[in-house]
């Protein structure tokens, strides 16, 4: 946990993605924990339920980070809490207000999506051992096809373009200090605390019906708990989706 997250980078024009990129790496040479890898564009850049990131060639920062957590994997959701809040630290140097966290892990600012995160786990036994971070950030496109919800970028609410290495130091720093964090107790509060929607009453998908709810918290492992009709349920990512 030492390591810098930009000691050992390599970059690429074009990939089909910067995690399969990395876990072929990965499986294939003794890589240190902290490498990067980052493209100007990916192929097919994917993030939760196989959703398609579409980002303009040379516009936003694509990367994937190589960890070995030794995460006890009841443990697993502190990475993407880790990850999401070392996101919007760096983000809130910007902009002090407006960024939320979309369970489980897309970043908005003011209900539309900048970021987004893709964590995918090598478990040994009930340990984490190994973990790819997929990150995509909007920076500089401003022109964006329209999925299930709106998206922005740095230079859409600054009015200004970026350098896309100085911003990338920038926030593998700001994910650095958040991994030596990992094994605190306040990253979950904390999570919570910017949590997209949390106490609103709002529509949601839920066995291909439309069920209105509140989100109360997320459990330690990741659920998201919910009052529907003045019950409380539990529900992982795959049951259950925002209604835009």
């Amino acid at each position: 946990m030492n390591q810098l997250f930009f000691e050992n980078h390599l970059h690429f024009d074009k990939v089909d993605s910067t995690n399969d990129e990395l876990l072929n790496l990965v499986k294939n040479n003794d890589i240190k924990e902290g490498f990067v890898l980052s493209a100007s564009f990916q192929n097919s850049g994917r993030g939760q339920r196989q959703k398609r990131w579409d980002s303009e060639f040379g516009q936003n920062l694509l990367f994937s980070i190589f960890l070995c957590p030794r995460l006890s994997v009841f443990d697993h959701f502190k990475l993407i809490q880790f990850v999401s809040l070392g996101i919007s630290d760096f983000l809130s140097s910007f902009i002090e207000t407006g960024f939320e966290i979309k369970w489980p892990n897309d970043i908005l600012f003011n209900g539309k999506k900048i970021a987004g995160v893709l964590v995918e786990n090598k478990v040994s036994g009930s340990i984490i051992t190994q973990s790819v971070l997929g990150i995509g950030l909007n920076v500089n496109q401003t022109q964006f096809n329209l999925y299930d919800r709106e998206a922005t970028s740095l230079s859409l609410l600054l009015n200004r373009r970026f350098c896309l290495d100085d911003l990338k130091k920038r926030l593998l720093l700001s994910l650095q200090n958040r991994y030596r964090s990992l094994y605190s107790n306040k990253l979950h509060l904390e999570y919570e605390n910017i949590l997209y929607l949390r106490g609103i009453s709002a529509e949601f998908m839920i066995k291909n019906r439309v069920k209105r709810g509140i989100i109360k918290c997320v459990s330690k492992s990741g659920e998201l708990q919910m009052q529907i009709d003045g019950k409380f349920h539990s529900f992982g990512h795959k049951d259950i989706q925002y209604h835009f």
